[in-house]
């Protein structure tokens, strides 16, 4: 090892700068190590798609319920029926939560994984950069995108992305209650979509812009922070504090807009999921109304649609973290003005 780190010195010493800096960490802990964390991290998924299925499938029942109980219970008006339903769907829905926690610590244990699997290499890169010249605004910028990374990891968003490719089970059920149904959820859910890529496409240089900004204003905090003393000595605070009051101000209003672009794309999205969810139960009545359906498949067919659209709705609400985080990988493993590339 340090006869690879000399060699890896002595071929940055030749180099331009941030050609040196961008190859410092893969020289130092191997061959790009995100990579092979992140493929450790796609194996551990595994499981967690497993736990997904069975989540969603159990996520059946409050349809099937609502149409058990519209089409037979109401009918018939058995009690019996109308207890054993109920007390199987509360099965269903205990089942689904103890799953639904499982899938979360695995996430974070995951999260916690990948962390631990990268300490070396950033440990390395933060001992090592600020001998290389690497400008202060990117020496704690590895750590900073390890942490978004993780955070996102183990929150909400991986989730919506494990739940989505069980969006056409969902509307082959819509479409098996009845075609119209079927072509109004198809509709519905391209909308949502297409509103989710517009999302990504509006958003990516809002978010990129914020995390700059963000970065230069910790940086000129910390740098405040420790050399408080010789601050204060020199008459240097005012000053300083104007500087931070303008990068903070800077930060300020690109997360603004940033936080508009996702407040209104997010709602607009939910508005356009709460249409879609009356459009449904609009077109159950007219069924029902020509003879063509039933008063359970009515309430069924809104409650199926809502279920296949929650993925998409979780995907746009955690879409920021998801923003950074994969930022955060670009610049770990390729790296971007003179960032490290893992």
């Amino acid at each position: 090892m340090s006869i690879a780190q000399g060699q890896a010195q002595g071929r940055v010493r030749a180099a331009p700068a941030p050609r040196a800096v961008s190859g410092l960490l893969s020289k130092l802990a191997g061959d790009d190590p995100v990579t092979s964390a992140l493929r450790a991290s796609a194996r551990r998924m595994i499981g967690v798609a497993v736990f997904s299925g069975v989540i969603n499938i159990l996520m059946l029942s409050g349809s099937l319920y609502m149409l058990q109980v519209y089409d037979r219970v109401i009918p018939s008006r058995n009690l019996a029926t109308l207890f054993g339903l109920s007390l199987m769907v509360l099965i269903a829905y205990l089942v689904q939560g103890y799953f639904d926690a499982m899938r979360s610590r695995m996430l974070a244990r995951i999260a916690t994984l990948f962390d631990a699997g990268l300490q070396e290499s950033i440990h390395s890169a933060l001992a090592t950069l600020p001998l290389r010249g690497v400008k202060p605004v990117l020496m704690q910028q590895p750590l900073r995108d390890l942490d978004q990374v993780r955070t996102f990891m183990s929150g909400m968003g991986p989730t919506a992305f494990l739940d989505m490719p069980w969006i056409p089970v969902f509307l082959i059920g819509l479409f098996l209650f009845h075609p119209l149904i079927g072509f109004t959820a198809l509709l519905g859910t391209a909308a949502i979509i297409s509103m989710t890529l517009v999302t990504e496409r509006i958003s990516r240089n809002a978010t990129k812009t914020a995390s700059d900004l963000n970065a230069q204003r910790q940086v000129l905090a910390d740098a405040t922070q420790r050399n408080a003393e010789i601050v204060r000595a020199l008459g240097m605070t005012d000053r300083l504090t104007a500087r931070w009051s303008q990068a903070n101000e800077r930060y300020l209003q690109e997360n603004i807009r940033a936080t508009d672009v996702y407040a209104n794309l997010g709602s607009a999205a939910k508005v356009l999921r709460y249409i879609l969810q009356s459009g449904m139960l609009g077109m159950g009545a007219y069924l029902v109304v020509a003879d063509k359906a039933s008063g359970g498949i009515m309430i069924a067919s809104s409650i199926l649609m809502g279920r296949a659209l929650a993925p998409v709705e979780i995907a746009l609400g955690t879409w920021k973290q998801l923003s950074a985080a994969r930022q955060g990988l670009t610049r770990l493993r390729a790296g971007r003005r003179g960032s490290l590339k893992y």
